[in-house]
């Protein structure tokens, strides 16, 4: 048994939006989205929009 979950099971930390206000998904069209904290996630293919926390913090340890 692994802790992965399914493909289509959204993670924990998402929230499932689907709205026809939201802009389509530029990867596939779609209007079904994960929203994460500072991102959003398609639920269809997968697609990314935005940057997520860790890649934020990370971009402010860089900084001085």
């Amino acid at each position: 048994m692994t802790d992965d979950p399914s493909p289509s099971a959204p993670t924990p930390h998402l929230i499932v939006v689907d709205s026809a206000e939201l802009r389509p998904c530029s990867q596939c069209g779609a209007r079904q989205w994960l929203a994460g904290l500072t991102y959003l996630v398609c639920a269809a293919c997968g697609y990314r929009d935005g940057p997520t926390p860790q890649e934020i913090l990370g971009q402010r340890e860089g900084t001085p």
